[in-house]
């Protein structure tokens, strides 16, 4: 997947136009291939993306909260984080980025859509639709399932697809868990945790507790 904000980018004539986070998002998760230099702020070029060891998350009990303007959320405190309080934001462990995907890590992100925006199911088939017209090779792990995120209604879902890490000369497979919920004035907020196929369980409870930690700003 790709940095930035979450993916997806869906052409339906039901629902507004992509806002610039969505677009992000959608990039983040394309897995384009890109031939540029390792960066400044340790993300590595595509081809250059390897498996991460345990240590490598960081100490998982070390945490962190970000003071975003629509909302509040915590993360490994090792972790780094692109974006800024008024756009998406894309938390990951050192190494776990190229310039335009993202391997192991956070996207958090919203849209407003337009008609059945008020149905959140509506919604969330509308993101992971986006997501796959951008990553075609991503692939929906079963249906939507309803959960509460801080006593908010949300929906709950994984995907699966192909990760931009490789071993032994051959891409690992990707998983993906796709969390919506119901913002203010109509806006849906997402959060999409990303990782290699055989490290997604460990990371599970970083993940979790990031989940349960966010929370809408007054």
């Amino acid at each position: 997947m790709s940095p930035a904000s979450c993916r997806g980018s869906r052409r339906n004539n039901t629902h507004r136009p992509d806002s610039a986070e969505f677009v992000a998002a959608k990039k983040a998760l394309a897995g384009i291939s890109t031939e540029t230099t390792a960066q400044a702020d340790g993300s590595q070029t595509q081809s250059e993306i390897r498996r991460l060891s345990t240590k490598e998350w960081g100490p998982a009990d070390r945490f962190t909260t970000y003071e975003h303007g629509a909302f509040l959320v915590d993360y490994p405190a090792d972790w780094q984080v692109t974006g800024d309080r008024n756009t998406a934001l894309t938390i990951y462990p050192k190494g776990a980025t190229s310039a335009e995907t993202v391997a192991y890590g956070t996207i958090l992100s919203a849209f407003t859509p337009g008609r059945g925006g008020n149905n959140l199911e509506e919604a969330t088939r509308h993101i992971v639709a986006s997501m796959r017209d951008t990553n075609p090779g991503l692939r929906q792990a079963g249906n939507p399932v309803s959960i509460s995120v801080n006593g908010r209604p949300a929906k709950s879902v994984e995907l699966v697809g192909t990760s931009a890490v490789r071993e032994n000369n051959q891409p690992l497979p990707e998983r993906i868990r796709l969390v919506a919920l119901q913002g203010k004035n109509g806006i849906v907020l997402y959060m999409v945790f990303i990782a290699p196929g055989p490290d997604f369980d460990s990371l599970r409870p970083v993940f979790d507790r990031i989940m349960r930690s966010f929370v809408l700003r007054d």
